[in-house]
């Protein structure tokens, strides 16, 4: 009788155990660590993008005093302020992060050989999605603009004719914060979340990339082109395309602002900047018309990311994601920064 009772009991005990639902909350535990690790390096990049370029700015005044620059290169020094806030906050934070989550540099800045028929398709596709964008921003602004919204963020531009200047403007608003972006928005960010899912991870990245530009012009923008860089890192397996594609847009964007900025300095009539603008954009757009159509034939995993291969659901995964501390910290922090533009322009 002792023996049947104690069979009993052991029955029981066993049944309790769940395998699935053991390796259901250690998932979620794992999450919960990952989303508070994220958070976190979302507040430290924040707050160290604003104090050392606070840093470097005040060092600066120290350092020129009362002095007057020579007016052809009289806007270097901020240009320089931001470069180095840039690769200070975004670049160098993203090398620690990916140190921090114990992340194979290989595996959080892949490099893979691609063709260069692929690479020129892929960087098609990603340049004339963020080309739309930037008209969809432009029409946000007018329809904005006519509800009586001013959301207009205007970015301070050098007009001046001087090579020096223009080329160190262009270089640390165009090219540095590519590299440094890509390092910590398609690096650390990405390759940690992907085991949740490529197309959780290119979501989450994209949000963040976007948040990360501080106002609501560039939001919504942002958003739209990180997710055609995350997509390019992972259906390629390569950080190239999402340089090429990130300079590109930016490069253009630059390029257009100097070039209308200075178009009395420079003789140029703006119609003959509108229409080389114009040709370049429906060239490049008909070029990646064709690579989607051909892509979508022949590659399976042209618009399939691959799948999350445990067993937490969505509703799971953006709830550990959404209810994160440091996430929620790290989301207000950004928001207020948005904000704070806002009402200071």
């Amino acid at each position: 009788m002792e023996a049947n009772n104690f069979d009993t009991v052991y029955v029981a005990t066993e049944s309790v155990i769940d395998p699935q639902k053991i390796q259901f909350e250690n998932e979620k535990k794992e999450m919960r660590s990952t989303c508070n690790k994220l958070g976190l390096m979302i507040i430290i990049a924040t707050v160290v993008f604003m104090l050392f370029s606070m840093f470097v700015y005040i060092s600066y005044s120290i350092f020129a005093g009362n002095k007057t620059l020579p007016s052809f290169i009289d806007s270097i020094p901020d240009n320089i302020i931001s470069g180095l806030g840039n690769v200070a906050a975004i670049g160098i934070c993203g090398l620690a992060f990916i140190k921090f989550f114990k992340i194979d540099l290989s595996t959080a800045l892949p490099f893979k050989k691609i063709s260069a028929k692929k690479l020129f398709s892929v960087v098609a596709i990603g340049f004339t999605v963020c080309m739309i964008s930037n008209i969809m921003t432009s029409l946000y602004l007018e329809i904005t603009a006519s509800l009586g919204v001013n959301l207009n963020f205007d970015i301070e531009m050098p007009v001046s004719d001087s090579f020096i200047e223009i080329l160190v403007y262009f270089l640390s608003t165009a090219i540095v914060p590519t590299f440094s972006e890509e390092i910590l928005f398609r690096g650390a960010v990405l390759s940690s979340m992907r085991k949740y899912g490529d197309g959780f991870a290119i979501f989450v990245s994209s949000a963040v990339f976007g948040l990360f530009h501080g106002n609501f012009v560039q939001i919504p923008f942002t958003f739209i082109v990180g997710l055609v860089l995350a997509w390019s890192v992972v259906y390629t397996n390569s950080m190239l395309p999402a340089i090429i594609i990130h300079a590109a847009n930016n490069g253009f964007s630059v390029l257009s602002d100097i070039l209308y900025t200075n178009a009395e300095t420079l003789n140029i009539n703006e119609s003959i900047i509108d229409f080389f603008s114009i040709i370049i954009i429906v060239g490049v757009a008909v070029i990646a018309l064709v690579a989607v159509i051909k892509l979508s034939k022949r590659d399976k995993n042209f618009t399939k990311p691959k799948n999350y291969s445990g067993i937490l659901d969505r509703k799971t995964r953006t709830k550990m994601l959404v209810t994160s501390p440091t996430i929620i910290i790290s989301t207000v922090l950004l928001l207020l920064e948005s904000i704070t533009t806002h009402f200071s322009v």
